[in-house]
């Protein structure tokens, strides 16, 4: 997924929601987003969300996954999603 995109920017896709995910199927792409965990993992007193972003082509054979972390600043600020590398993660507890 583009970044900076959303899901309400896609035309004709169905997003579909269960518990721990959502998925977003359009007539060419399938898109699946899996929380891992719910915490403050950076100590700044707003929960964190570390989820596994999968992004695959149903008629190629383009598959890709990331691990992207949701977070937001303040109580009422907007979600944002930031993409966690590996030399990110590991010194992460």
């Amino acid at each position: 997924m583009p970044v900076g995109t959303t899901f309400a920017q896609f035309e004709n896709g169905r997003a579909v929601a269960a518990k721990g995910s959502v998925d977003l199927e359009t007539d060419d792409w399938s898109y699946s987003i899996e929380i891992v965990a719910a915490a403050d993992i950076d100590h700044d007193g707003f929960e964190d969300i570390p989820v596994l972003v999968f992004d695959k082509a149903k008629q190629r054979s383009f598959y890709v996954y990331s691990l992207q972390m949701l977070s937001r600043t303040s109580p009422d600020g907007r979600i944002l999603g930031q993409s966690i590398r590996h030399k990110d993660a590991k010194g992460a507890k």
